[in-house]
């Protein structure tokens, strides 16, 4: 079994059309992971100054930015992280 097999990938949405985005849009988002473990994602730097197209993530360590992107369907905007297994 290769270790990307047991790794969790975390999806984490958040509200940026809405009413209250402008007060959330650079706060650090979290989720928990089935194993207990906090993700945290901030806004990084990009080319257009802080925003969500390029987030860091904050823990656990070694866990990756899969994707960001907005949805104009639904207002959300989504973060996919990988974390790697607990060994």
């Amino acid at each position: 079994m290769s270790e990307n097999e047991t790794d969790e990938v975390v999806t984490i949405s958040f509200d940026w059309l809405g009413k209250n985005s402008l007060d959330t849009w650079k706060k650090p988002k979290t989720r928990m992971t089935r194993d207990g473990r906090t993700v945290t994602v901030v806004p990084g730097i990009g080319e257009n100054g802080v925003g969500w197209r390029n987030p860091l993530v904050i823990e656990p360590k070694g866990a990756t930015v899969i994707s960001s992107f907005p949805d104009h369907r639904t207002g959300c905007w989504t973060v996919e992280v990988r974390v790697p297994a607990v060994s």
